[in-house]
């Protein structure tokens, strides 16, 4: 990570100041990032520049898997560098003079609504989805009857009021972020090493190739199934071992010999 930061020219995350992207980026890099549209515009400059670098949202420990993520990793042929986990606490947010009775619509992602549901099904307002909670904010501070759920970085930025704070699901409610680049900077002392695969179209294939990390007793911290973009109904499978790549080169021979398809995405520092 730090001979990446020496050559890094540009960062890149979706949204706009105030998403936690935006704070994410802020405190791995100590620097502002490039806000785009979209987490495949993302992906698609992180994987067009040399030396620049993504930041996206992959996980969360509430609502799981942030959707489309690791198939962006296989379609740009990324590879992640790096991943921090944080604290996400979600505020209800609106317009000074918006009082809780006066909203109609809450806007915010996909994810802080999943992450906030138990508190929102107590309410009575509409739920409208936008790409992130900050963009949420500015859309709270237009419209008036409105609020959104957001971090206290965007209603600070956009000037809005904090209806009610610490909305999640679960009082400690994370999220991990992964940087993400073209290149494959795995080091020595990496504690997780990501990969995915394709198991064999026949019977009992997931289970011999789920055996080799058994046989090879290696910890498993996360698998996950991800449907096939080329063939409905069928998987493939990411997972997330400890350790490094060095000390699975052996389990990752093995495990191609077992699969129909392998590709590391990386060996890496999660903190």
């Amino acid at each position: 990570m730090l001979k990446m930061k020496e050559k890094l020219k540009n960062v890149y995350c979706q949204g706009v100041k105030g998403a936690y992207s935006h704070i994410a980026a802020k405190e791995m890099f100590g620097k502002e990032p490039v806000f785009l549209r979209s987490f495949e515009d993302v992906c698609r400059s992180a994987a067009n520049e040399e030396n620049s670098a993504g930041i996206l949202p992959s996980e969360n420990s509430t609502a799981g898997m942030v959707s489309g993520i690791i198939h962006l990793l296989l379609k740009y042929k990324l590879y992640i560098n790096y991943a921090k986990t944080m604290e996400i606490s979600h505020l209800l947010c609106a317009k000074e003079d918006v009082k809780a009775e006066d909203i109609k619509v809450i806007y915010s992602h996909q994810q802080a609504f999943l992450q906030c549901s138990d508190y929102l099904n107590t309410l009575k307002a509409e739920q409208i989805e936008t790409l992130n909670t900050a963009s949420s904010a500015l859309l709270a501070l237009k419209q008036s009857g409105s609020a959104a759920i957001c971090s206290k970085e965007a209603a600070d930025i956009y000037g809005l009021k904090v209806i009610r704070d610490n909305i999640c699901n679960r009082e400690k409610n994370s999220t991990r972020f992964i940087v993400v680049s073209n290149q494959n900077h795995s080091v020595d002392n990496s504690n997780v090493t990501s990969v995915y695969f394709k198991a064999k179209n026949q019977s009992g294939s997931l289970y011999r190739a789920l055996k080799v990390f058994y046989r090879c007793n290696i910890n498993l911290t996360a698998i996950h199934s991800l449907p096939l973009e080329e063939e409905s109904w069928h998987y493939g499978f990411y997972a997330d071992m400890e350790g490094s790549i060095t000390s699975h080169k052996k389990c990752l021979e093995k495990l191609k010999a077992q699969t129909e398809y392998l590709k590391i995405l990386g060996s890496y520092i999660s903190i």
